[in-house]
């Protein structure tokens, strides 16, 4: 008798065990699991580099500002890892000092105006395909710097068109400026064999319109009046 109830106590110990099994598995199911988190919002964020005017990040490979300013500005973008600048400033590119610190230029002017098709095109494909991280800029690096980094980014994939449009709130880009706005506004992401297959002739120093030249030579007066002002009217 003894020997009977052991083989029906060794017969039913694999249903014990899986019935436990199971029953700590359904009280692991109802354990109930965090919530993942939302993804973080995109912002450019600010590079807190007296050196650099108003520069900030927009994406893993591009930042936008100012025009560098000197070799202390020049050497700030090295210490980022900076390896490309763009200007889209009409004035001429200070490529001198940026070979000084190993910088490769290139040169893509555009006005206030807004950005042509073509020019957003060669923006995206310099972004795409030049070695960054990269540094874009115009002159106060509010404008045309971050309107045309911001279109790139959406152009090469990188960034989406909302996202553009904060940026540039961000950066204070002029409400003003319509055709810069409407830019960002109306950026598409290009199609990748498109942008694989354009071919731009990147030059350093890009020739300029007499018309832009003058618009350049105006920014840089008004710059040299407003520091006047700042010091009382004396020679700064």
């Amino acid at each position: 008798m003894h020997r009977r109830f052991f083989w029906l106590a060794v017969a039913a110990l694999p249903c014990a065990l899986l019935y436990g099994c199971k029953a700590d598995k359904d009280e692991a199911d109802e354990t109930p699991k965090p919530e993942p988190k939302p993804a973080e919002p995109h912002k450019a964020f600010k590079v807190n580099d007296i050196r650099l005017d108003n520069a900030h990040r927009i994406s893993e490979k591009v930042f936008a500002g100012a025009q560098p300013d000197g070799e202390p500005a020049f050497k700030a973008l090295k210490e980022l890892g900076i390896k490309t600048v763009i200007s889209v400033d009409g004035a001429t590119p200070d490529i001198e000092t940026a070979h000084k610190y190993g910088l490769k230029y290139v040169h893509l002017p555009f006005g206030y105006d807004g950005i042509p098709p073509e020019r957003e095109k060669e923006i995206a494909k310099a972004i795409k395909d030049l070695p960054g991280p990269i540094y874009v800029h115009c002159h106060h690096g509010m404008h045309r710097g971050p309107a045309a980094a911001a279109v790139g980014c959406v152009l090469s994939g990188q960034i989406t068109t909302d996202e553009a449009l904060e940026d540039l709130k961000v950066f204070g880009t002029g409400a003003n400026y319509h055709g810069l706005w409407a830019a960002a506004r109306d950026a598409k992401p290009m199609d990748e064999k498109e942008l694989k297959k354009l071919k731009v002739d990147f030059k350093e120093v890009a020739p300029i319109p007499p018309l832009a030249d003058a618009m350049v030579q105006y920014d840089e007066l008004v710059d040299r009046l407003k520091t006047c002002k700042a010091v009382g009217w004396k020679t700064p």
